[in-house]
């Protein structure tokens, strides 16, 4: 008995730091995500509005991802963000259930596949300004897209953001937009923002 006690602790351990390597490793890559979709919001801001609603489910252990209700590059050029990334991904949870998927495991994607829509929404309406976006497509054992991680934003070949600036960047802008977003009934980031220019030098080609 007590040979065997001794054999099974350290596995145990080594469980124990597996797990906690594993949920680091999520918590880096989910929060790259999100400084990614900061600094694609940064740019946008620079050529319109950008509405947000609330977040529909707050994040206690990663950064916060925003919700985009909708882009105003003019009066007449109006991009329903949210609505748009709904109707995809529900037409797509239906597609999946109707081969053969659970109810219960398609609504867990559409969770998922939400948070990958909008970052790669948001990528298409930069590749349609000229931007070119650097990027690494990441796809899990079933096939999913998990997670697109870019290096590097340029503009006529020119690196306007690296790797770090997204990292660094990104966090400060999103910790100023969740703070405006939590404090305000209803924010919307002006294409004139003054907070948001000080936090980089960037400006709209």
């Amino acid at each position: 008995m007590d040979i065997q006690l001794i054999e099974k602790k350290p596995l145990r351990i080594l469980n124990i730091k597996h797990t906690h390597n594993k949920s680091q490793k999520y918590k880096k890559t989910k929060n790259y995500q999100v400084y990614q979709q900061s600094i694609f919001l940064l740019i946008l801001s620079k050529y319109g509005d950008i509405y947000f609603d609330k977040p529909i489910k707050r994040s206690t252990t990663t950064s916060q991802f925003l919700n985009v209700k909708e882009i105003r590059f003019s009066k007449e050029d109006i991009i329903p963000v949210n609505s748009f990334i709904e109707k995809r991904c529900e037409k797509r949870m239906k597609q999946e259930i109707e081969s053969g998927l659970s109810h219960e495991t398609a609504l867990r994607r559409y969770e998922t596949n939400k948070f990958i829509e909008s970052l790669h929404f948001l990528i298409d309406l930069l590749t349609e300004l000229h931007f070119t976006l650097n990027c690494k497509l990441f796809l899990s054992k079933n096939g999913l897209e998990q997670k697109e991680t870019i290096n590097e934003i340029r503009y006529n070949s020119e690196i306007i953001f690296n790797k770090n600036d997204i990292q660094m960047i990104g966090e400060k802008v999103n910790s100023y937009l969740s703070k405006m977003i939590r404090d305000n009934k209803r924010f919307i980031l002006l294409s004139n923002n003054e907070e948001i220019s000080k936090l980089t030098s960037f400006q709209k080609p």
